[in-house]
């Protein structure tokens, strides 16, 4: 037998509890951004001090089994628009590249072993010290610090950072050894500017 009688409520969701559901998404979404965005930014940080520890590291070696000066000069005005490490064969200190224009590297050429392209715009480098352009490192492995060509007194410290200021992403800092290693320290470390 077929009861008539109330028709059954459909069991779906009124308004007002999508509307409640939905604010307390956006507040746990709202909360969970800060980590996220310090997470993302210190993962580019250590990308990007990675890849810089790594150049210098291969132009050190290069040096020592070329038994030359190999150097580490930036491309453009700053260090975040990207670096060569080049064989500096005339040992100046400057990155001069081919002249013949044909991409070989031949004899009496300075060669680019490795280079970087331009940093992503959340991540700075700069000079901790003084300002310089080209760090090279001898057969000993040691390393001079040359600004526009003028070999400068002191090796400076190399300062990565991000644009994002939190605590929670702390800049780091390249120091170099008198052997030419470099150690990363992150402890106290002011930004690029």
């Amino acid at each position: 037998m077929v009861g008539f009688g109330k028709p059954h409520a459909n069991g779906g969701f009124s308004l007002l509890e999508l509307l409640v559901v939905i604010a307390i998404l956006g507040i746990l979404m709202r909360m969970a951004w800060l980590p996220f965005r310090e997470m993302m930014a210190n993962q580019r940080l250590r990308s990007v001090t990675s890849d810089v520890v790594a150049d210098f590291a291969l132009a050190r070696v290069e040096a020592i089994k070329r038994s030359s000066r190999v150097g580490v000069a930036r491309t453009t005005a700053a260090w975040v628009g990207g670096w060569v490490v080049f064989d500096d064969v005339d040992r100046d200190g400057t990155f001069d590249p081919e002249t013949d224009g044909d991409g070989l590297c031949e004899a009496g050429e300075e060669c680019v072993l490795a280079s970087r392209p331009a940093l992503d715009a959340t991540v700075n480098v700069c000079s901790a010290d003084t300002a310089f352009d080209v760090l090279t490192f001898g057969a000993d492995g040691a390393v001079r610090a040359y600004n526009a060509g003028a070999l400068l007194a002191a090796i400076p410290r190399i300062t990565v950072s991000s644009t994002f200021t939190s605590a929670g992403v702390p800049a780091r800092q390249l120091e170099f050894s008198p052997t030419g290693r470099v150690a990363v320290v992150s402890a106290g470390v002011a930004a690029c500017p």
